[in-house]
């Protein structure tokens, strides 16, 4: 009987004890919830954020404000414009530098 007494009680100290360590692992795992959660939300609150900056940045108003300012754009001359087969053919007089440099930009650009 004091045998049966001894293991029974070793026992309960056994599962007190996996309890408590249980307890202390489920309240961790609470917390990391809890801040995954937490960080979550602060990312999709940035994501909002960072979305309505972009639809401010990109109205058409202002990016039209800032082109005039600062790319100096004006309408294309009629003599801006040939074809192709013009360039081709030599029969337009054109700075061929720059027409190289250009098409070597957008190549670089593109990473063709």
């Amino acid at each position: 009987m004091k045998r049966l007494t001894l293991l029974l009680s070793c026992l309960i100290l056994t599962v007190g004890f996996a309890l408590f360590q249980l307890k202390y692992q489920v309240l961790a795992l609470e917390k990391t919830h809890r801040d995954a959660k937490k960080s979550c939300e602060k990312t999709v609150e940035d994501l909002n954020v960072l979305k309505a900056e972009w639809e401010y940045l990109n109205t058409p108003q202002r990016l039209q404000l800032l082109s005039a300012r600062y790319l100096e754009l004006r309408p294309v001359g009629s003599k801006q414009i040939v074809s192709l087969r013009d360039i081709t053919s030599g029969e337009v007089n054109y700075d061929s530098g720059a027409l190289d440099r250009l098409i070597s930009e957008v190549a670089a650009d593109t990473k063709i």
